[in-house]
């Protein structure tokens, strides 16, 4: 994947690079503020609200708030959008200021045809499975979208196929973490099997 832009005349991308490397929903990037993003002790985004188009705010589809970090390659673009706001303001705007409309957002980067049949929504898909090929943990992942459910999580891995399987063995097989999953297992117990939500996702 190319470079995040970071030109402000490529400011109508930034919420394409930022749905691709996060996972936002459009209505949680809609209702972003400046204050949601964290740097220490490592460049985050807090998830707490979300914003559709025809309702007022109101909190994330599973009512939950969580983290998403920021790569390297996004954090330059998340802070050009906070440069010169307050804590409040929106985070991510249309090169106007204004609050995110899917509707200019197409128009302005004719979305028709540089989307080539995607959705806005695929955006999230896209940073799912690159999480996934890269060999990130599917409760890791799970977490990061705000999913319910690991079985949603997992479709995005039945549909990757082998290249899910490939990094999920290169994963393993690094020098290192066979101690540490080993260490996984003897902590658990019995008790853990009924309650399977971890405390990590309450």
């Amino acid at each position: 994947m190319r470079s995040a832009p970071t030109s402000p005349s490529t400011i109508s991308t930034w919420p394409t690079w930022s749905g691709c490397w996060t996972g936002l929903r459009w209505s949680e990037a809609r209702e972003l503020r400046v204050a949601d993003l964290i740097q220490v002790p490592m460049p985050r985004l807090l998830i707490q609200r979300s914003a559709p188009e025809t309702v007022e705010a109101k909190p994330t589809k599973s009512r939950r708030s969580r983290h998403v970090p920021l790569p390297d390659e996004l954090l330059p673009v998340i802070r050009s959008m906070a440069k010169g706001k307050g804590p409040s303001d929106l985070l991510i705007t249309s090169s106007g200021g204004a609050r995110l409309h899917a509707a200019a957002f197409k128009r302005t980067t004719h979305w028709p045809t540089t989307a080539r049949g995607r959705r806005l929504h695929d955006l999230r898909h896209t940073a799912a499975c690159l999480w996934l090929a890269a060999g990130v943990p599917a409760p890791t992942v799970q977490a990061r979208l705000g999913h319910s459910s690991l079985q949603t999580t997992q479709i995005y891995v039945h549909y990757l196929g082998d290249s899910a399987d490939k990094a999920g063995l290169e994963f393993l097989n690094r020098r290192g973490h066979a101690p540490q999953i080993v260490k996984v297992i003897f902590r658990w117990s019995p008790r853990q099997e009924s309650n399977p939500r971890h405390p990590h996702y309450k």
